[in-house]
């Protein structure tokens, strides 16, 4: 992934989508809601937009509306408010295209004297002038280079910029009249500076010639649509609850116990237990009746074993609690929770609790709290950050987790806590002590930070006992964070010295240099307090009787030392549990996607191991792992590839125990890709949850078996405080998508297990020479039965898939024969996955009365549009489905193969069976299922 630019108040990411067919090679300007993306291809040259900033760098927010067309361009406008200011500035671009050159004449005016920061028309160079320069030449006759990415700065009376791609790409900037540049991953030119009154016009234009003809589109729907989409079928499932061939209700069971942890694995009844699940959020916790019912039944159709009940805590839509009190919970809501969870249970699927995130304070709390007044003051009434430090905080957390486990089901007659069907229990969802946000949120309140210091120079005394031990330790670190948030005049005595830390901090600075001593006692601090509320929370929720599996949290804290401590601090709990996502819409707000919002089409299949699959690069020795939210984000086109991998090489070769969906809010597939809102998280889709028929008897049967461990990480706590440790660690991280490698690099999780395995003392490290798992491009598992080719290049590289029980060919793999136990595939299409499972729980493909087949490509809405590193156009419902052509020869002879509609049962017509050979095209069928007798 790229590294995300600041843009116009908002971050965006420089990379474009290859479509599916090529795109045409010419130089192309979108104008979208918010700005104008101009690239080649596949590849983006150009972001331009108009940004205003109230003062103090206040952001206002812009609304946009097209005024009207021109012969070569447009004409829009652009009101610019900030909050509830009566203030308004009104923004005209005139937008026109001749030849090579794109012109924007800009004017704006305002209806009042309004203050600013400045407004500005950004100009910012993308991946095509990475590596490149900037030239820019002033009024006066100078000159300078700036490399492309530009550090920050400023340049005066800007009249030109000359932009050079490494390929000899070129871009001509031209600035009339001149103007003033703030430099911040674009060329902010001010059209207005620190004010603008009422009545005054301020007024440029811009020029940029590319020296190669360019087309305009005034919005991406007028974009023509890069792929024929027009031999694509619809998915119209009626979701129903009756088995048919998919069905999976028989193979789901309620323990007569609680789970239980035993070493690296998760038990049910003695037994070896994988949790294949999803998840659901917010109000779709507290269903309707109705709903209830169909959502567990059909759930359990799907083979979703476990459902992760996720944010609970708050009231409203947000979930259960009460509106008066961040300790209570809503009685109707709880009613309606209640009957969800035994209509689970009556269907033989668990459920797991993950109440809390960013829990929501009220007036009512104010004598539980030291320093409510000061949280309210602040205007976010809520208590992230606080939670690792103040015990008063922690009480409130601890009675919001214990009223639920304590509370009795009024349908089921149990107490949660004594309920087996409860899979596990989660403290605190998606933040730690070491995160970036946990500081400078206790900091805003005078009273706990003025407790946090006392706790940390508390501690500091019982470690140094003395102020002149403590400075002979420190050196100048005692009192020299004062611009990180630190106190002035930091003494044992005033009680007043702050742990002040981030990932940023624990990654760089604190193997050397002048604060290294103080960062390594603020991060063991940091540890001991988030392990003192994770004991505090076990203990309370043991005290329930509560015996089932517990995970502490699920978020990161950088990739060295904060990482580390952090990790073996959840592991210390129960599971070690962790989110991810992959590439899709990227637009803002993050949990959105809409026509115009750009989005990414990047695929893990180029890549062994990375992406997704990396999370597993966090897994810790003796410990079970999980992923309790991953997603392929729509409208990634690859998705049902990276849907396969978490079941295959994570839950398989990797030995993971329990994986949840993100995210499930409804009680069938959803009409469109988005969920209703236009919310992006959305699984209830064909290369969703529509695989699980597949998936999810591969996992439960256990068909790919854990592989060897190819790389254990040792390392001791000192280690991890000195970073003296044997191997690297890389995260990158970008909001909810992240990424993972280091030694081994992150192609080892397509060879064998990694592990990091926390020791007492210092330790070296195990790691294998994995060459031997190697021929040219493809890696084969130490199991033997996968193999993951990736020969290079973007949007590249296949699965095949060779147990037992389920066989399948997954990705861009080529038009051969791929030979395979019971089965060989041979695609004919560009990009597919077919896999083919046997139906019953104790059978395989050698024997199985009956196979599931799944074929499944590309889905999109109907009328959807995709292209240039945008949603051309979102589209409607129903999706659509890409036509599979296959052809799979049997070893063993069928006496029929059946399509199945998207429910699962048969539909009419004939399908190509000549002997043990199958000639499939999903496209004739309408269908993305088959039923294969034996």
């Amino acid at each position: 992934m790229s590294n995300p630019r600041t843009f116009s108040g908002r971050v965006f990411v420089a990379v474009f989508v290859l479509a599916a067919s090529s795109l045409r090679a010419e130089l192309t300007a979108i104008r979208t809601s918010e700005t104008l993306r101009i690239g080649l291809g596949e590849t983006p040259w150009f972001e331009a937009g108009a940004l205003v900033f109230a003062p103090k760098f206040a952001w206002m927010g812009g609304k946009r509306q097209e005024l009207q067309r021109e012969n070569r361009g447009a004409v829009f406008s652009t009101s610019f408010q900030a909050g509830k200011s009566p203030g308004v500035l009104n923004l005209t671009e005139i937008v026109a295209v001749e030849g090579d050159r794109l012109s924007i004449r800009l004017r704006a005016t305002s209806d009042s004297d309004l203050p600013l920061t400045y407004a500005a028309m950004a100009f910012a160079p993308k991946k095509v002038f990475d590596g490149g320069e900037a030239e820019v030449f002033t009024s006066g006759g100078g000159s300078r280079k700036l490399p492309i990415p530009m550090p920050r700065g400023d340049a005066t009376a800007v009249e030109k910029i000359i932009f050079r791609g490494l390929g000899g790409e070129t871009a001509t900037l031209t600035i009339d009249p001149p103007l003033d540049a703030h430099i911040d991953g674009a060329f902010r030119l001010k059209v207005a500076g620190d004010k603008i009154a009422a009545g005054q016009e301020a007024k440029a234009g811009f020029s940029l010639d590319f020296g190669q003809p360019l087309v305009f589109y005034p919005s991406p729907t007028e974009v023509p649509d890069p792929t024929d989409t027009a031999s694509w079928f619809p998915f119209e499932p009626k979701n129903d609850t009756e088995p048919g061939a998919l069905g999976m209700r028989s193979w789901l069971e309620i323990p007569s116990q609680a789970l239980k942890i035993d070493g690296d694995r998760v038990l049910a009844d003695g037994k070896p237990f994988k949790v294949w699940g999803t998840n659901t959020e917010y109000a779709a916790n507290k269903p309707d009746a109705k709903t209830a019912a169909q959502a567990a039944g059909w759930f359990a159709k799907y083979g979703v074993n476990v459902v992760r009940l996720h944010k609970l805590s708050n009231p409203g839509w947000e979930g259960l609690g009460s509106k008066t009190s961040a300790a209570d919970y809503d009685a109707e809501d709880l009613r309606r929770f209640d009957n969800f969870t035994a209509e689970l249970r009556g269907q033989g699927v668990l459920y797991g609790f993950s109440p809390i995130w960013n829990l929501t304070l009220f007036d009512a709390d104010r004598e539980r709290l030291v320093a409510y007044d000061e949280i309210k003051a602040a205007g976010r009434k809520e208590t992230t950050g606080l939670v690792w430090f103040m015990k008063d905080v922690q009480d409130l957390h601890i009675e919001k987790l214990t009223k639920l486990l304590n509370h009795r089901n009024e349908v089921t007659g149990r107490r949660y806590a004594e309920d087996p069907a409860l899979a596990f229990v989660e403290i605190q969802n998606e933040e730690d002590a070491f995160w970036f946000i946990v500081m400078p949120r206790v900091l805003q309140f005078p009273t706990y930070k003025r407790m946090l210091a006392e706790q940390f120079t508390d501690w500091l005394a019982k470690r140094y006992g003395t102020q002149e031990k403590l400075a002979e330790a420190w050196g100048a670190a005692l009192d020299g964070m004062q611009g990180d948030g630190g106190n002035a005049g930091e003494s044992l005595e005033a009680r007043n010295i702050l742990p002040i830390g981030n990932p940023w901090f624990l990654d760089n600075q604190i193997a050397g240099g002048v604060n290294s001593q103080r960062l390594r006692d603020t991060a063991e601090f940091l540890l001991e307090s988030q392990n003192n509320f994770y004991r505090r929370a076990t203990e309370a929720i043991r005290a329930t009787g509560y015996e089932g599996p517990i995970i502490a949290s699920n978020w990161q804290a950088g990739e060295k030392t904060g990482h580390f401590l952090n990790l073996w601090s959840d592991a210390q709990f129960g599971i070690v549990d962790r989110h991810n996502y992959l590439a899709g819409a990227a637009g803002q707000p993050d949990h959105i996607m809409a026509t115009g919002f750009p989005f990414f089409n990047s695929t893990s299949l180029s890549d062994p191991g990375s992406a997704l699959l990396s999370t597993g690069m966090q897994q810790v020795a003796g410990h079970p792992f999980s992923i309790s939210e991953w997603l392929a984000i729509p409208p990634l086109e690859w998705a049902a590839a990276e849907t396969a991998i978490i079941a295959i090489y994570g839950m398989g070769l990797q030995g993971w125990d329990m994986s949840y969906f993100f995210a499930s809010n409804g009680d069938g597939f959803s009409p469109t890709l988005e969920y209703p809102g236009n919310k992006k998280f959305n699984n209830l889709t064909a290369h969703g949850i529509g695989m699980f028929p597949v998936l999810s008897r591969m996992v439960l049967r256990g068909d790919i078996r854990e592989g060897d461990v190819v790389a254990n990480r040792r390392l001791s706590l000192n280690q991890a405080l000195l970073q003296t440790y044997d191997f690297t660690n890389k995260t990158v991280q970008e909001g909810d998508l992240k990424s993972f490698t280091g030694t081994p690099g992150h192609h080892a999780l397509a060879v064998g297990r990694v592990l990091i395995d926390f020791t007492k003392e210092d330790s070296t490290s195990e790691i294998r020479d994995l060459e031997s798992q190697r021929s040219g491009d493809t890696w084969t598992s130490t199991t033997g039965q996968l193999r993951w080719t990736a020969p290079g290049g973007y949007q590249t590289g296949f699965i095949t898939v060779d147990s037992a029980g389920t066989q399948g060919v997954l990705g861009f793999a080529p038009s051969e024969p791929q030979q395979l136990g019971q089965l060989t595939i041979t695609p004919q299409d560009r990009y597919s996955v077919v896999m083919a499972t046997a139906m019953e729980p104790d059978r395989d493909l050698s024997n199985c009365d009956e196979a599931l087949l799944l074929a499944i490509s590309r889905v999109r809405n109907t009328g959807m549009k995709l292209g240039h590193g945008l949603i051309l156009d979102m589209g409607k419902a129903p999706t659509i489905l890409e036509p599979v052509k296959t052809t799979i020869e049997f070893k063993r002879t069928p006496k029929s193969v059946t399509a199945l509609d998207a429910d699962g049962h048969p539909r009419e017509g004939v399908v190509n069976l000549q002997g043990r050979v199958l000639q499939l095209d999903t496209g004739e069928h309408k269908s993305i299922y088959f039923l294969v007798k034996f």
